[in-house]
């Protein structure tokens, strides 16, 4: 080799090196660039989970004291006492009676029954959408129907009871265009699904949750401030909150053809990636969308998850009934019984933020599991937590002790978490929203049954002279988990892998 040709030879080499080093140096930002886009969109979700559930949190404890003050005063119409003046507010105390708790419980349960009754016709048609025209524009719709929800309820109760309370009822039909509540979390829960990696799932789930749990820290005590001076403000208060995620929503990019690999790997955005089913050389027939759909769920773990899914919504009645429960059972007012929320809040937002997340990671780094196994022993654990404290609840003859089965409880606020965890580990990216939206069914047939459910036991109680009776629906859900543990203790979704 000559002088010239080897002198050509470690030119050709040094370019390569610098050409390789050019290529890696340029793929580490475009990776960089991409987890900071995902950790901006993950903060702006953040900020729409947070401020819709403070905007909730605001809202309901004042609404159900302005329920009962008209109540409480169509009651003392009908049926007036001496000691009672007719010209002066109508201390709460007096209205702590049967006849006006009784209404106010089937006033919510019901209220509750037609907001998640549109979410069964919708669900499957929304999960479509969404897997087809993406997630932004449905979720922007949805946001502004929740919105204009509570702005019809704050119209019915605005005229002290001139207009029958029951007309509130009639605002659920707006969810016709939506889906209600169900449905927008099914949105939500194939956006995060999409841009978190493989094996972060359940952990980006858990952090989002305790976002909504960090609301309920402020959103009671800011209510329970308002409610002192005037319930109104906290309507007002609450209903400026719920306007934001709408705002914020719009800002939120689309994310349906986000690809996140896992945590090991890069990140890769394929924000100009052509949908399979805009191309018409893989077009598939529309009638075959529900046969898609079908072949899906029979998985029987999907259809297992599905059914083991009631629980979460029965969590939400219990805790939407908890102010009530405080109050009646234990002579707190409403105000007083609302502050109970954000110590619960705090304790649940560290879990799911914190704790959680700490011990899922323990659990990869210590055992073998997959992602699947991984989340089933987590909801195995939920369910166990959920039967022992709301045992405790139901049971407990002072504040303390239920305040002591509150904070055990938050141990199992991931449960829901882990089951959309084992949900997404069971199907193809392509397939998540129709998944999801069968999920969404079986939510709302929860939410149909167990407010009206946890309304009739709580009524029981009431005519059953109060006291530990009030606790009758937390004592039924105590065994009704404990049921579900053992079933879920039973079946094998997957086997760890052997070392």
């Amino acid at each position: 080799m000559t002088p010239g040709e080897a002198q050509h030879g470690r030119d050709e080499e040094e370019a390569t090196e610098s050409a390789s080093l050019l290529h890696a140096t340029r793929h580490g930002d475009n990776q960089q660039d991409e987890s900071r886009a995902v950790s901006k969109l993950l903060l702006r979700i953040y900020l729409i989970v947070f401020c819709l559930n403070l905007g909730t949190q605001i809202l309901q404890p004042a609404q159900i004291q302005i329920y009962e003050s008209i109540y409480c005063s169509q009651w003392y119409q009908r049926h007036p006492i001496s000691e009672l003046p007719s010209h002066s507010h109508i201390p709460e105390s007096y209205c702590k009676i049967a006849q006006v708790q009784t209404q106010i419980s089937t006033l919510k349960g019901w209220l509750e029954f037609f907001s998640a009754a549109p979410g069964l016709l919708l669900s499957i048609p929304m999960g479509i959408l969404a897997d087809k025209i993406g997630r932004r524009r449905l979720i922007i719709l949805n946001l502004s129907v929740l919105c204009l929800t509570q702005v019809w309820t704050t119209f019915v109760t605005w005229f002290d009871g001139r207009i029958p309370l029951r007309a509130i009822w009639l605002g659920a039909s707006l969810n016709l265009l939506s889906g209600g509540m169900i449905v927008t979390e099914l949105l939500y829960v194939c956006l995060l699904t999409d841009i978190s990696p493989s094996d972060q799932v359940a952990e980006t789930f858990f952090r989002t949750t305790a976002f909504g749990q960090f609301s309920k820290v402020l959103g009671p005590s800011m209510a329970a401030a308002l409610m002192r001076l005037d319930p109104w403000l906290a309507v007002y208060c609450g209903l400026a909150f719920l306007v934001i995620p709408v705002i914020l929503a719009a800002a939120v990019p689309e994310t349906l053809h986000w690809r996140t690999k896992p945590r090991d790997g890069p990140v890769e955005i394929h924000e100009h990636q052509v949908d399979r089913d805009s191309n018409p050389a893989v077009q598939k027939p529309r009638f075959l969308a529900l046969r898609h759909l079908m072949k899906v769920w029979s998985d029987w773990r999907l259809v297992f998850v599905a059914l083991t899914y009631p629980f979460r919504l029965v969590c939400y009645a219990l805790g939407d009934m908890l102010q009530r429960y405080i109050s009646d059972r234990y002579g707190w007012t409403l105000a007083d019984a609302t502050l109970i929320y954000s110590v619960q809040a705090v304790a649940a937002g560290l879990v799911l933020f914190t704790a959680l997340p700490f011990i899922s990671g323990h659990i990869d780094r210590r055992y073998r599991f997959s992602v699947i196994q991984k989340n089933v022993v987590l909801a195995r654990a939920a369910l166990l937590v959920m039967s022992m404290a709301y045992a405790l609840i139901g049971l407990a003859p002072t504040v303390l002790l239920t305040f002591v089965g509150l904070l055990i409880e938050t141990l199992s606020t991931g449960f829901p978490s882990t089951l959309r965890a084992i949900a997404t580990a069971l199907v193809g990216d392509d397939d998540r929203g129709r998944v999801f939206s069968v999920l969404a069914i079986a939510e709302t047939l929860s939410i149909m049954m167990a407010y009206p459910l946890t309304a009739a036991l709580f009524n029981v109680g009431i005519e059953k002279g109060g006291g530990p009776w009030l606790g009758l629906p937390y004592d039924v859900i105590s065994v009704a988990a404990a049921v579900g543990f053992i079933a879920m203790c039973l079946v094998r979704f997957e086997r760890p892998v052997e070392l």
